[in-house]
């Protein structure tokens, strides 16, 4: 910086000056004008004193008194003025001394009225901070331009020596923690000013500053501020002025100075009395003062207190940072509650840390080479890392490697080997986080019998010999699970008898032999979120279970999470009375590829499911390895379902066991509803694709939607299928009644096509009751040639036995099912004792392969069936007809149909093949077209005879 110095001082000497140029140049008074002689003190003319007012200078705190000289060395030969300026200053508040000293040159010129000037300096400031505070050397260069219009300055400074000090290399202090390190650094860096000098201030010499700077150091980044000010000189040899600065380090700062010279002039003088003025710049070396202050635990209101653990350590053993204790017992041994035990990873291996660390209450188990964070009277901050990436090992052949009390952290180590990683048995509340388990012997992190909040996140678990997480009657506040697993012996999460609320979310699992996530008997809240959940499961296992038996409520989100590759992928059971799981299933990106089922949910023995499954994209390929896994598999024996399945995509699921070795896609929802069962259930907007492609076998297995009701009560079973888009199954909808069952069911604006076999089937048979009101469906396509001998038809109803079956059909539009000659539009059939009404309205039943409608009554059975304003056009591409009503039954049986305003080519045939005395009437209401062709025995009765004979048949629930 001299060097730097003394090169602009040379190149300064080297500039040519006018003839006038002196040390001391007058426009036409004597030298310093009148204003020198009334002040002048004899022999101290070129000297000042002053004092500077301030609370927060540019890098400095204080007031201070000044004194100083401006004197002349010599005149060189191209007329310059070589000077000395010095100052020596005083603090008020702490008494220390510092001082400025240079050399400089000026020069003035007449061609542009203005002195030209250049000085190198060396500063010294003992004003150290109270506290943490060092004194500092500095090298400076100013350079200046003034005139009687504006002066320009620029200084720069550069620390030389030790210049730069921290408090602790780390935030650890002796057993302490910093909250605000101590930092002592003086700033390299600039200034640069413009002072103006307007007409109307000419008579007090006065300016306006205005200018910025920067600065810098090897401990703070460089940041630049703005500067401004301005001074008068009221007096003769009296100068004030005044400075406020502002930067986002150091905020607003600024000062006032009074100055007084002692031969009138400290400044701010006229241009000719300038070349020996002293020099402005800096009398402080700017510095960054940070005071140390150490960490509180917001918790105690004391300072965070370390015990340190270094297993490699020699020499004195304190626990302090720079002499840590050698094992994890002595460590533990020297803590109290509340302390921090730090854990080095010493020389890699476990030993000094294998006899397992009972904690205290509200202590931190913390593990260098990771990041930490510590709550203190400042909010969060980071704890420094010793030894990056290097985390210590921790086991304990014979127990617990970590056994926990009451709110304790536990972060990041490798627990390995250990008998169980982390137990915490009656505990209060506790945060394991970041840590690495590997091949524990039993449970990796073990939680019984205990309460509060329990975070347990972004830890790997790797090849547990049981559990990955167990917990085992909790009662506590809440339980947060984010973490990773892999190949976990039994369960990667297993909660048992538990209550609360429970966020599973983000974590990935694979691997688990048995479940990846089971609940056992847990009530509270859930939410299953975010995970990925593969390849888990043998046999019967899953990606998430819950098993719930006892009386309680579960309240379960299962959302956005990829659940793919495992024996089944959701099942939801409640399993007893009082038992209650309330769970949405939606948005799940993958519910897919599962070796069974897609989904489970069952109500059993008094247990009730309410569920709602929307929104889900991806329901696919479920079963293929098992070859009978359905896409969503519903089942109540004795309890309760009521679910809502919406605008889920289904596709290519195996739906059922495979035939001659291959297996039958479908999408398949199917329920089976036995005992004392309560179902009410909705399927709305779903898409159900099977690609249903086995061929030359007895019959497809594959169903979008298979329901099978056994239900021993007579409440009312509610269904509802409606908007949903079934194409290329084995079957559309199959709906298999029995026992005692009332079913109201509705199917509504649904698209069947291009299925191989029915595109609704339903079977009511013992003393069951069904109700079926469809309207605005579009049926089509149904019936694959390859499946002839299963007289499939687009809708099939059967009833048997002492059933009753009432069918309402209006507005569907029913056609083309023409793949095998045995595809009718409608077809009804009953059987023994079995009742039916049929109400067939305004439906399009067209280009079917064999009849638009089709209705046979056998044995003793009874129908009903009024056919208004249909078109029954089209069909059966043998020639037949267009609606075959037959009825083969006994004496006993009953046929009444009721014709009105329908369209028909090839006409009706009404067939009474039964025997002597079994009744078959018909009434005629006219508007029909196509010839009706009546057989032998059928009687043709008065308008209104049907449909009356119809009114008792529809009584419903």
């Amino acid at each position: 910086m001299a060097l730097a110095a003394c090169g602009l001082l040379a190149s300064l000497a080297c500039l040519p000056a006018t003839a006038h140029a002196q040390a001391f140049v007058s426009d036409g008074s004597t030298p310093g004008g009148n204003f020198l002689a009334p002040l002048s003190v004899p022999g101290l003319e070129r000297f000042w004193v002053g004092f500077v007012g301030a609370d927060r200078g540019l890098g400095y705190t204080g007031s201070y008194g000044s004194i100083g000289g401006l004197l002349p060395i010599t005149t060189d030969m191209l007329d310059g003025t070589w000077f000395f300026d010095g100052r020596g200053h005083i603090a008020v508040e702490q008494g220390r001394f510092f001082g400025n000293f240079g050399i400089g040159r000026r020069a003035y010129f007449d061609p542009f009225l203005s002195v030209l000037g250049v000085s190198g300096w060396y500063d010294y400031d003992g004003d150290q901070f109270s506290g943490f505070g060092h004194s500092f050397n500095q090298m400076g260069v100013t350079g200046e331009v003034f005139n009687s219009l504006f002066d320009f300055r620029f200084n720069g400074y550069w620390p030389v020596g030790n210049n730069n000090y921290l408090f602790s290399p780390s935030t650890f202090y002796q057993h302490n923690i910093l909250a605000i390190n101590g930092i002592d650094s003086a700033l390299k860096g600039f200034d640069a000013k413009f002072s103006f000098r307007p007409g109307f201030l000419g008579v007090w010499n006065g300016y306006f500053d205005i200018g910025g700077y920067g600065y810098k150091s090897d401990l703070i980044p460089s940041f630049g501020g703005v500067s401004t000010g301005f001074g008068v000189q009221p007096l003769p040899g009296l100068a004030i002025n005044m400075e406020v600065d502002h930067d986002h380090v150091f905020d607003w700062t600024g000062f006032i100075r009074v100055a007084f010279g002692l031969g009138g002039t400290p400044g701010n003088s006229r241009t000719q009395n300038r070349i020996l003025e002293p020099t402005r710049r800096n009398d402080h070396i700017v510095r960054f003062n940070q005071q140390p202050v150490l960490a509180i635990n917001p918790d105690t209101g004391l300072p965070w207190v370390v015990q340190h653990v270094d297993n490699s350590a020699t020499g004195t053993e304190d626990g302090t940072v720079n002499h840590p204790y050698r094992t994890l017992a002595a460590g533990e041994t020297n803590s109290a509650p509340n302390d921090i035990i730090f854990v080095r990873a010493g020389d890699g291996t476990s030993t000094g840390y294998d006899t397992g660390v009972q904690l205290q209450n509200f202590q931190q188990l913390l593990g260098d080479g990771i990041t930490h964070i510590i709550n203190t009277q400042f909010g969060p901050q980071a704890l420094s890392i010793l030894v990056p990436n290097k985390t210590p090992v921790i086991t304990n052949l014979t127990g617990p490697a970590v056994t926990l009390a009451n709110h304790n952290v536990v972060s990041g180590f490798d627990i390995n080997f250990a008998q169980t990683g982390i137990l915490g048995d009656g505990i209060v509340g506790a945060s394991i986080h970041n840590n690495t388990f590997q091949t524990s012997g039993i449970n990796s992190v073990q939680i019984q019998n205990s309460t509060g909040v329990v975070d347990i996140r972004d830890n790997f678990f790797f090849q547990p010999g049981e559990d990955g997480i167990r917990f085992v009657n909790f009662n506590g506040t809440g339980v947060i699970i984010f973490n990773r697993f892999n190949l976990a012996g039994h369960d990667s999460i297993d909660l048992i008898s538990s209550t609360g609320t429970f966020d599973i979310r983000s974590n990935t699992i694979n691997g688990s032999v048995h479940d990846a996530i089971h609940f056992q008997d847990v009530t509270g809240t859930a939410g299953i979120v975010s995970n990925t959940i593969e390849d888990n499961g043998v046999g019967n296992g899953s990606g998430f279970r819950v098993q719930n038996a006892a009386a309680g409520t579960l309240d379960v989100e299962i959302r956005d999470n990829t659940v793919q590759n495992n024996a089944i992928g959701l099942v939801l059971e409640a399993n007893g009375a009082g038992a209650t799981i309330n769970t949405t299933i939606e948005r799940n990106p993958h519910l897919s590829n599962q070796a069974g089922d897609g989904i489970q949910i069952a109500a059993r023995f008094g247990g009730t499911v309410n569920f709602s499954i929307t929104d889900n994209p991806n329901i696919s390929e479920n079963g293929l390895v098992n070859g009978s896994g359905q896409g969503i598999r519903l089942f109540a024996e004795d309890g309760t379902l009521n679910g809502f399945i919406a605008r889920n995509t289904l596709f290519q699921n195996a739906g059922g066991p495979p035939s001659n070795g291959l297996v039958d896609k479908a999408s398949e929802i199917g329920g089976v509803f036995n005992g004392d069962s309560h179902t009410n259930l909705t399927i709305r907007e779903n898409s159900l694709t099977g690609n249903e492609t086995a061929l030359g076998i007895i019959g497809p297995e594959g169903n979008a939607i298979f329901l099978q009701y056994n239900v021993t009560n007579t409440a009312v079973q509610q269904l509802r299928i409606e908007g949903n888009t079934i194409q290329q199954e084995g079957h559309g909808v199959i709906m298999l009644v029995a026992d005692t069952t009332v079913l109201d069911s509705f199917l509504n604006d649904n698209i069947i096509a291009n299925n191989v076999g029915d595109a609704v089937f339903l079977a009511a048979s013992d003393s069951s009751l069904v109700r079926v009101i469809a309207n605005g469906n579009t049926i089509t396509n149904n019936d694959s040639p390859a499946y002839a001998n299963l007289n499939a038809s687009a809708v099939n109803l059967f009833a048997t036995d002492t059933a009753r079956v009432i069918g309402i059909f209006t507005n569907n539009n029913i056609q083309q099912n023409a793949g095998s000659v045995f595809a009718n539009g409608i077809s009804g059939r009953t059987f023994n004792s079995s009742q039916m009404v049929l109400e067939i309205f305004n439906n399009n039943l067209s280009n079917n392969g064999n009849h638009g409608v089709r209705l046979e009554v056998n044995d003793g059975s009874t129908m009903v069936a009024l056919l208004r304003d249909n078109v029954i056009k089209d069909n059966d591409g043998t020639g037949d007809v267009d609606a075959r009503i037959q009825l083969f039954g006994l004496a006993a049986a009953n046929m009444c149909l009721e014709l009105t305003s329908n369209v028909s080519t090839s006409g009706y045939i009404l067939r009474n093949l039964g025997a002597a005395g079994a009744t078959f009437d018909y009434t005629d209401n006219g508007l029909n077209t196509g010839t009706i062709d009546v057989g032998n025995n059928v009687t043709l009765q008065a308008a209104g005879t049907c449909a009356a004979a119809a009114v008792p048949l529809l009584v419903f629930p």
